[in-house]
């Protein structure tokens, strides 16, 4: 079995991530090369809609199946469910190849649907282990995978013109799809303890009642109990899994806050079994010495386990009725219809204004320039998230709360009540830069529209796109903020359908 870290586990879905949005570069990119395709299965001059229809057969089959996926999460392991979408992702990309040498569009729109069906288990679970593997770098990782979409569209633009051109697209398929099966089988090699992730809500959040006995043997677990709308956050729990650094002093490891004037420390200990998984255990010393863990089964209690899986009803109703679900979805959905539009047709525009002549050098173009423009706004956006995040943990003083909530299931109402808090905050501080940067795009991009040499509208645009990729990753880690953690991977599958009948599955259509 592999257990990689969680960088490697990083680097590994935006590779996967990359060459997902590569094959979506593909058909766009070499649009005469398709018309011609079209053209030859005696489907009429209107190339453009059956053109733009292979687009939204694949966001079709994406969403329908992205709920389904979603869901299953709570039954399967993760990394066994990315295993088996890839996998069909990889054939149906070998199949729409495949379509191109028997000479079939009907073939090639079945594939597309499939390769979106493939998809939905990647695109809506990978974010969850990346959001409950990140720490305090939530931001700049959630940015760093989605740098594979504008990426990868891009690369997939300059990918499918040379290839078109000089073997045929038939063979753009061909390539990456082989290369993807051989990552998506390692999938199968990854057990899912290696990465926790939050997947069910706790069994229950009531305290035990306390006894006169019970409250001289209890450890320095205990928090102080605020709401959300309190003006001061409440306090971390005592408790961490943190292992003490060796070159720090015991006084310095010791991390316990004082309860009735009492000092109790915090260790943090291993047992073989966990070990193995590479799990730790927290113990804490009581008043009379005895060692006790928060973690560990006293034989009948239940706080700390997990409830059984929600129904698809429970899921749908606890997404819905989050608002900031439905705001960021609403904004997400404008943003897809017209980053959908310029991934389709951008290089046809660009050609249409008469900025290019030849197919080549507008896809060349185009996607080299949308292309650093993701590379360098993504990133940025996630970065400038954090460090606003990290100024108001400082400011409120909740520094470092995050790290020891995040893929962890709260064991009482009080951590519920801090992951609450932390997951507000978080949500927060996106939001906060997702305004800012998208009034700035805004600002920069109506000037632009109305230059008429290609230095000044290429400019404009390519300045104006930087500072509009920076909410790319935020907006999707808004999506995992803005609900439940345990209904994240379902949230998910449900903006993607949201955004894409709004607006982001119809764009290609509408040449």
């Amino acid at each position: 079995m592999l257990r990689p870290s969680a960088s490697v586990l990083l680097g590994y879905f935006t590779l996967v991530n990359i060459f997902i949005y590569l094959d979506r570069g593909i058909i766009p990119g070499a649009p005469q090369e398709f018309s011609d395709f079209i053209i030859k299965n005696e489907l009429g001059t209107a190339t453009d809609v059956w053109f733009g229809l292979l687009q939204s057969a694949f966001i079709a089959g994406l969403s329908v199946s992205s709920l389904v996926f979603g869901h299953l999460l709570h039954y399967f392991s993760g990394f066994w469910l990315m295993g088996v979408g890839l996998t069909m992702w990889s054939c149906a990309v070998l199949l729409s190849g495949f379509s191109g040498v028997v000479e079939s569009y009907s073939l090639l729109l079945v594939a597309r649907i499939l390769s979106g069906v493939g998809e939905a288990s990647y695109a809506s679970i990978a974010p969850v282990f990346i959001c409950d593997n990140a720490g305090d770098k939530q931001g700049l990782w959630i940015a760093i995978f989605y740098t594979a979409i504008p990426l990868g569209t891009a690369l997939g633009y300059i990918y499918s013109a040379v290839v078109a051109n000089a073997a045929g697209w038939r063979f753009a398929f061909f390539i990456e799809g082989f290369i993807v099966l051989v990552l998506a089988l390692l999938c199968f090699w990854i057990p899912e303890d290696a990465f926790p992730i939050r997947k069910n809500k706790p069994a229950t959040h009531s305290k035990q009642p306390q006894s006169q006995s019970q409250s001289t043997q209890e450890p320095a677990t205990a928090t102080t109990e605020a709401s959300l709308t309190s003006p001061s956050p409440p306090p971390s729990s005592a408790t961490h899994t943190d292992m003490p650094s060796p070159s720090a002093s015991p006084r310095e490891n010791d991390r316990a806050p004082l309860l009735d004037g009492v000092h109790h420390p915090t260790y943090t200990t291993n047992n073989l079994a966990e070990a193995a998984k590479g799990s730790a255990r927290e113990v804490t010393v009581g008043q009379d010495g005895v060692l006790s863990s928060p973690c560990a089964d006293d034989g009948g209690g239940e706080e700390g386990k997990a409830a059984s899986p929600p129904s698809v009803v429970e899921e749908l109703l606890a997404v819905v009725t989050a608002p900031s679900f439905l705001v960021l979805t609403w904004g997400y959905a404008a943003y897809a219809a017209a980053t959908m539009g310029f991934s389709t047709f951008g290089s046809s525009f660009l050609m249409g204004l008469g900025f290019f002549r030849h197919e080549t050098s507008a896809s060349s173009v185009f996607g080299a320039m949308v292309s650093l423009a993701g590379i360098l706004g993504t990133p940025l956006g996630g970065v400038l998230a954090d460090r606003w995040e990290m100024r108001e943990e400082h400011r409120q003083g909740t520094e470092g709360m995050h790290r020891d909530m995040d893929g962890v299931t709260p064991r009482n109402e009080e951590e519920e009540k801090e992951t609450e808090y932390m997951r507000n905050l978080r949500l927060s501080s996106v939001t906060f830069i997702m305004t800012v940067a998208s009034l700035v795009a805004f600002l920069i991009f109506i000037p632009s529209v109305y230059m008429t040499t290609p230095f000044g509208f290429l400019g404009g645009f390519f300045l104006g796109m930087i500072v509009l990729f920076m909410t790319q990753g935020l907006m999707n880690l808004g999506l995992l903020l803005a609900v439940p953690p345990e209904n994240r991977s379902f949230a998910f599958a449900l903006a993607t359908i949201l955004l894409h009948l709004l607006g982001g599955g119809a764009a290609p259509g509408r040449g």
